[in-house]
């Protein structure tokens, strides 16, 4: 069996975005591949013969990013222009999308047309119509409009001196500078190649779904003040542009955003201050009338699948209608379900699995689904049953070590449920150390999927532990809700969980203890080792540091901190800092190292200057690695080149400091 390394990643082919055809005769899918030579992800469609169960590469392009039905025989795709007019204009704008063309008989892809806009969802919309969701800039009207030639030679999108900001956010995580820019609803006409915006530019869409000439979607116009939370719900008719108001914005968040034939099903919930504790309620809207009608109150995550992995590629959508019923996923008990909703509101667990899901689709009552079962990689099934093979290869001849569930009990009698894996060299009697995992989110959950950064520790000689501590997705909104209690129930849960782990696992030598996190794992790492000093060293990756910071640097802190704190810097910034692990920093003698992307613009890299800044200033050993070019996500879609590099950086310093004796360099 080969060992799993620090790229062994890139054997992994991840699956996403299954959409049937028209005619249901054949269904559609995504396989994204890592490729540490080019440095990117090579991603092309497959088609799945539902007949024969046979499923065959249709493009070979490496770079398709999106794709729809365009009929029952051919699809249309977004790839990379590699050639000709197209290629020079993307080569000068990367905001240029191109589509092609290709039948599901094969051939060659003929492109289609081009989008002077970043496209992120299509559909067909009419018999030469496309919708569009995709990003504009209000004060680019005009340049949208020009021809491909004009754009060429347009002045607009050289390389400013300067950036003015005069909105918050005005900058995105993994979007970089975002100010005056919306995301937005388009039409696209093939037939005479206009494009016209149907939202106003100042509009920001967040749900939306498109049939039979109704369009109906979720957002909120803003211009130089902070971007509200609350959101509306509109319902359009393309055709004439007829726009009315389902939901005003001003109180309520919406969720999930989709239609039966004859009805609109939305969720939604209080976006004022106590709004995390509030359920998502269920409700349906009528097209004719508007009137909202209360179906019930939701325990769970609705369209979401907050799985803490890094080997799947999770769709924006999780969420689909087959006219009859409603369908999405959750988490619930931590085991991940697709479920359906009909039009009297009658719930039903349609499909449920020890694993995640990453995308999913629904024709004739029958479910095509990709996902992970049972500690395995992504598949395609079609209902229960597996009908693509892409990673058996990989598990039948890498050393992948089993997790074994593992539930402990808190000081306050709360059962936490969690995962320990033993090493690939496992040997009883001998002593190995061991590496404390816990997830970002926090709202995320560890499910029973393989997990590429576990595998690589255990097959390094590691026990690894991690669980869902409160706060973690799966198990209801009392236990979700951390408002205001960040380092204290959960901080109890972690440490419970890994002296529960110690002693059922007598091998492990409590003087070789690390911890790693990201994110809100981050967070908690750093409030560990702020706390105690029973690990031999930590990794801290993308953390929160101090509440302060990010409320003010973060795209997400204004609302974030709220939300999750109770109060903000204004009200009550003593109670802020107090909840800090920055405050805390000059008491910490773990070794630490601190790992951010100089492009993460959700926990901004401050976050981890500061703390390795004040570990030097205390004396304490410490590193900081910058990774380039990358953002929030780096260990879950990060260029394959900088992931290997991530992970290079950690087990260094867990070798180190938890199987040598001597001081690790300072990376």
């Amino acid at each position: 069996m080969k060992a799993i390394d620090i790229d062994s990643f890139v054997d992994i082919c991840l699956l996403s975005a299954p959409r049937f055809s028209p005619d249901g005769r054949l269904a559609a899918f995504l396989a994204r591949r890592p490729s540490l030579e080019r440095n990117a992800y090579l991603s092309d469609v497959y088609l799945l013969d539902r007949e024969s169960m046979s499923i065959i590469l249709l493009t070979n392009s490496g770079t398709v990013t999106d794709f729809c039905w365009s009929s029952s025989d051919t699809i249309l795709y977004a790839a990379e222009a590699k050639e000709g007019p197209y290629a020079v204009l993307r080569e000068r704008d990367k905001e240029f999308v191109v589509y092609y063309e290709i039948s599901v008989s094969g051939g060659e892809g003929k492109e289609a047309f081009c989008i002077p806009v970043p496209v992120k969802e299509i559909c067909r919309a009419g018999e030469h119509g496309f919708l569009l969701k995709a990003f504009c800039r209000r004060d680019w009207m005009e340049y949208y409009q020009l021809s491909p030639e004009k754009r060429q030679n347009s002045p607009i999108t050289e390389e400013d001196d300067c950036i003015v900001f005069d909105e918050y956010p005005f900058w995105r995580d993994g979007q970089q500078d975002t100010n005056g820019r919306r995301m937005g609803l388009w039409l696209y006409d093939q037939l005479d190649g206009s494009l016209r915006l149907l939202t106003p530019p100042d509009f920001q869409v967040n749900e939306w779904e498109y049939h039979a000439g109704r369009l109906v979607y979720s957002g909120v116009s803003y211009g130089s003040e902070a971007r509200p939370i609350s959101e509306g719900v509109y319902l359009m008719d393309i055709w004439t542009g007829r726009t009315r108001c389902i939901l005003e914005p001003g109180t309520w968040a919406v969720g999930i955003l989709t239609m039966l034939y004859d009805k609109i099903f939305l969720t939604r919930h209080d976006c004022q201050r106590s709004w995390a504790g509030e359920s998502q309620s269920l409700y349906f809207a009528d097209p004719d009338t508007l009137e909202l009608t209360f179906i019930g109150p939701n325990d769970y995550n609705v369209g979401k699948v907050s799985a803490a992995t890094d080997s799947q590629t999770v769709d924006l959508r999780l969420v689909h209608s087959s006219g009859k019923k409603i369908y999405f996923c959750t988490i619930i008990n931590e085991e991940v379900c697709i479920c359906s909703i009909d039009g009297q509101g009658r719930l039903t667990t349609e499909i449920h699995t020890r694993g995640s899901c990453s995308g999913f689709a629904v024709k004739d009552g029958e479910i095509l689904w990709c996902g992970q079962r049972e500690g395995g990689l992504p598949e395609l099934y079609l209902g229960e049953k597996q009908v693509s093979h892409f990673n058996e290869n990989y598990l039948a001849t890498h050393s992948i070590c089993q997790l074994e569930p593992m539930c402990s009990v808190s000081s306050d009698g709360t059962e936490v449920h969690g995962f320990a894996i033993k090493p690939a060299n496992y040997q009883p009697g001998q002593r190995y150390p061991a590496v404390l995992h816990i997830h970002g989110g926090p709202c995320m959950a560890f499910l029973d999927i393989y997990y590429h950064d576990v595998q690589v520790w255990a097959n390094h000689g590691y026990f690894v532990f991690y669980c869902n501590p409160r706060g973690s997705d799966g198990r209801g909104k009392a236990y979700a809700d951390l408002r205001g209690k960040y380092g204290t129930v959960d901080y109890d849960d972690v440490m419970s969980f890994l002296d529960h782990a110690l002693a059922a696992c007598p091998e492990v030598d409590p003087q070789k203890l690390g911890v790693v996190g990201g994110s809100y794992g981050g967070f908690m790492t750093n409030w560990i080792v702020s706390h105690t000093d029973r690990f031999a060293c930590a990794v801290s990756l993308r953390p929160v540091s101090s509440w302060i910071t990010l409320e003010y640097l973060s795209d997400i802190g204004r609302h974030f901190v709220l939300r999750e704190m109770g109060t903000n810097t204004a009200e009550n910034p003593e109670e802020l800092w107090r909840r800090s692990p920055m405050r805390y920093a000059y008491h910490i003698k773990t070794p630490t190292l601190f790992i951010h992307s100089d492009h993460d613009f959700c926990t901004h890299m401050v976050e981890s200057v500061a703390m390795y800044t004040a570990l030097l200033n205390a004396g304490t050993e410490t590193g900081l690695c910058v990774i380039k070019g990358e953002s929030h996500g780096l260990s879950r879609f990060g260029r394959p080149r900088q992931r290997v590099l991530r992970m290079e950086k950690i087990l260094a310093w867990l070798d180190a400091h938890l199987k040598d004796s001597t001081p690790a360099e300072q990376q």
